[in-house]
């Protein structure tokens, strides 16, 4: 697994990313299913990205996962369940362990990253998506306003792995060019909620160093992890995705294939942190 250089930012997200590399190194089989059969002894984990997200969760933080509000009579909580709880939670938490983050560039290890089922995707039976960082954000030098995060997750179909991007050219001279901001409508509200309002626009600072290696430079391109899940079967691994955001760094749109795919779908994005 490469080492980005990135430090999670609490004792909770910092647990959270030790288990999900823990995991990761376990796994001998594995494929994408509703069910939920998880075998250490043979390394065999067959489950979806709630139920991957579920098992961490239980081993490292039980306490969060049984504050996350389930939607129906499902026995665990389902992606848009993980959403829901940390839309609540809000930035400065509301007792649960769960904190809200703002912006695509305050995600580092362990932080969490949970979508809803974009409307063009009203067919999938899935409600929406949720994937654990394993690193901090990186600009797209072969593409402005696409901002890459390395996940782990469990999904039916790959990630990107970067392979269009090495191809691309030079990224080096590209490298240090923060992406521009996506604008986008402002979403609709939540009842309850101001997510819809008009943000106040922030000015950040370009992507910092990591030690060793430069944010979107041609040598963290290539140690990024290639996805090897196989499309149709898939189930726990680690891979590349997407995001863009508005004018404040705020998350409006991913691409399932960071770096590669064409087009980005337009969803509510939350994004966020165990204590």
């Amino acid at each position: 697994m490469p080492n980005f250089g990135d430090q999670p930012a609490t004792e909770g997200a910092s647990a959270l990313y030790a288990e999900a590399v823990r995991v990761l190194s376990q796994v001998r089989s594995t494929r994408y299913t509703g069910n939920y059969v998880v075998d250490e002894e043979t390394g065999r984990f067959e489950l979806n990205c709630s139920g991957f997200l579920s098992m961490l969760l239980y081993e490292v933080n039980p306490s969060a996962l049984a504050t996350v509000d389930r939607s129906g009579k499902h026995y665990r909580p389902r992606a848009e369940d993980f959403h829901r709880s940390i839309l609540r939670a809000g930035p400065k938490g509301d007792g649960t362990g769960w904190l809200r983050l703002e912006r695509v560039s305050d995600l580092r290890p362990g932080d969490v990253v949970a979508w809803l089922r974009p409307a063009e995707r009203s067919a999938s039976s899935a409600t929406g998506h949720v994937m654990v960082a394993l690193g901090g954000p990186r600009s797209n030098p072969a593409r402005p306003g696409e901002v890459l995060l390395p996940v782990a997750d469990c999904t039916l179909s790959p990630h990107g792995d970067l392979a269009a991007i090495r191809e691309a050219g030079s990224p080096e001279s590209e490298a240090a060019r923060p992406a521009q901001p996506v604008m986008e409508p402002a979403m609709e509200p939540v009842p309850g909620t101001t997510l819809g309002q008009p943000r106040t626009p922030e000015v950040e600072a370009p992507p910092a160093l990591a030690p060793g290696i430069e944010r979107g430079s041609a040598a963290w391109l290539a140690a990024l992890p290639r996805d090897t899940r196989e499309p149709g079967i898939g189930g726990v691994g680690t891979g590349v995705i997407g995001l863009a955001t508005d004018a404040t760094g705020h998350p409006v749109a991913y691409w399932w294939r960071g770096g590669v795919s064409r087009h980005r779908l337009v969803t509510s994005i939350m994004l966020g942190r165990l204590e």
